[in-house]
């Protein structure tokens, strides 16, 4: 992708300066806050935001630039016309951004889906990254709203409103996956158990029925898991993976295959969290991100193991 002259407009009233630039056919939100070396934020979809980051990852601003990125397509990203949705426009998305912000190097925090982009990148501009941290990780391309174990875990209850979701002639597309999520969260939290928190955390992600329809089927491929795999296992820059132990999105045992795939990789286990440790277990979540970013071995983190594996710890390599 070519990129076009950059075109910057403040978009978000909120607490963090917001901006658009427009690069090729899609135009495309970044939020940063903090200071220090650059960190891209990459969430899971498809067709999610990064809204869900809110507020949990500024904990990271006093040691990092964090840069929260909407998805082509996504959030406040656009795209012009239904075409133009795969994992390599993401990639070259990045690679825009990096290079219109000025940056240098980055380093990426990709969850989910941005977990596949992040690797895809690095592979490809191994001189951009210095660090690398999977939020959560596997093998192959993970689909947030239609992980395997998530969808056996759902109860009758539960599969019966998603059943009812195509008939609620009252909600947009867009409008029945974000109802999907709603239905699902409590299947992503291990310690926050609270109904009236899942709700509150499901209206802060914006969804892209869209977007999510283009990537979703591409994800089962044979291909896409070809190729995250060859990009992890050409990884150079130092990895963390950070993985809940009740995680129904990614398996602990998914991240530890990932452990051993990627040369050098570290892998946390928080004991006490689902899909999204940085809420549910903050403190620990912080401790080790910080010390992989900082390189500051004094920095620990809570002991923790893959079942069926010896050495995995979660203190271990940090």
């Amino acid at each position: 992708m070519v990129a076009a002259a950059p075109a910057f407009a403040t978009e978000h009233p909120g607490d963090h300066p917001g901006r658009s630039m427009t690069v090729g056919a899609a135009r495309l939100f970044v939020e940063t806050e903090g200071s220090g070396p650059p960190l891209v934020l990459l969430p899971a979809g498809p067709g999610l935001d990064h809204g869900y980051f809110h507020p949990y990852l500024s904990a990271l601003a006093p040691f990092a630039r964090v840069i929260y990125l909407d998805p082509r397509g996504c959030g406040r990203s656009v795209l012009a016309g239904p075409a133009g949705y795969s994992l390599d426009a993401m990639v070259a998305d990045l690679e825009d951004v990096r290079r219109e912000m000025g940056l240098e190097t980055i380093d990426l925090l990709g969850h989910g889906m941005g977990e596949a982009v992040a690797a895809l990148y690095a592979a490809r501009h191994p001189e951009r990254v210095g660090r690398l941290i999977f939020l959560g990780a596997a093998l192959e391309v993970v689909s947030l709203p239609e992980s395997p174990g998530l969808l056996s875990a759902a109860t009758p209850g539960m599969r019966e409103a998603i059943e009812a979701l195509p008939g609620n002639r009252y909600l947009s597309e867009d409008g029945r996956m974000r109802e999907r999520l709603r239905i699902l969260a409590p299947l992503m939290f291990h310690r926050l158990t609270d109904r009236s928190f899942h709700n509150a955390f499901a209206e802060r992600i914006t969804t892209s029925a869209e977007a999510h329809d283009a990537l979703a089927p591409g994800f089962a491929g044979p291909e896409p898991a070809a190729a995250l795999a060859a990009a992890l296992g050409r990884l150079k820059a130092p990895v963390l993976i950070v993985a809940g132990r009740h995680d129904r999105t990614s398996s602990p045992e998914a991240a530890e295959a990932v452990r051993r795939a990627v040369p050098g990789a570290r892998l946390v286990i928080l004991e006490e969290s689902g899909s999204f440790p940085f809420a549910e277990q903050p403190v620990d979540f912080l401790k080790a991100v910080k010390a992989f970013l900082t390189g500051d071995a004094k920095v620990g983190a809570p002991a923790g193991r893959v079942p069926g594996e010896g050495g995995a710890g979660a203190g271990g390599g940090i």
